[in-house]
């Protein structure tokens, strides 16, 4: 009686076949997973720079401004102290980053935490979205 080792050609076949059902099935859901990873990733950034600005404006007691690079809120922004660069963030391409006004350039923070202009942005990648506030008290959502 003769063993063979390995698999047959049915076998292989079957293996591939499920292996490209479940690929089938799992792409999209990782792409869309990836899509919402990216919103959450630049929406953090984006608060984490506002709240720096506006600690920085408390601690300094000075008018610190967020900055929108190369007039575009999706290039990335920059925060500012007097026209120094305190901290610059630059997001990926496939990222839309869109303040409801927008004529937005700036947010001014003011030495007591406050803002000049309250404002709501949205970033958006491949359909998935988040937003992200500053009230005028400086508070962060």
């Amino acid at each position: 009686m003769s063993h063979h080792k390995g698999f047959t050609l049915i076998e292989l076949m079957i293996t591939l076949a499920i292996a490209s059902i479940l690929l089938g099935i799992g792409i999209p859901s990782f792409q869309g997973f990836m899509a919402e990873n990216r919103v959450r990733t630049h929406s953090s950034a984006l608060q984490h720079s506002l709240l720096y600005a506006r600690s920085e404006a408390i601690k300094r007691n000075a008018l610190i401004s967020v900055a929108q690079i190369n007039n575009d809120w999706s290039n990335g922004w920059a925060v500012q102290a007097g026209g120094q660069v305190l901290k610059q963030y630059t997001p990926d391409n496939n990222i839309q980053l869109t303040p409801d006004n927008t004529a937005t350039q700036f947010i001014f923070f003011l030495p007591d935490g406050s803002t000049l202009n309250g404002e709501t942005f949205t970033i958006t990648s491949d359909g998935k979205s988040q937003q992200v506030s500053i009230s005028l008290a400086g508070q962060i959502l």
